[in-house]
């Protein structure tokens, strides 16, 4: 499973070339669009199966996560 960024700061990167803090910016910044958190999420449930459980207060995830 991969995707290519449609636009923003990460526009043209494929999910699978970026580094997990990338990715969580990534996810924080499309908190307003549900397809694309529900999409992402699934990518990070693949790539970083325990990503949920180093999430914040605000269910964002922490750079702190060591996979």
């Amino acid at each position: 499973m991969d995707g290519r960024i449609l636009s923003g700061q990460y526009e043209g990167k494929l999910l699978s070339d970026m580094m997990k803090e990338d990715v969580f910016d990534l996810y924080n910044w499309i908190q307003q669009d549900q397809e694309s958190v529900a999409w992402l999420e699934a990518f990070l449930d693949r790539r970083f199966p325990q990503w949920r459980e180093y999430t914040d207060a605000n269910n964002s995830p922490t750079a702190q996560l060591r996979l």
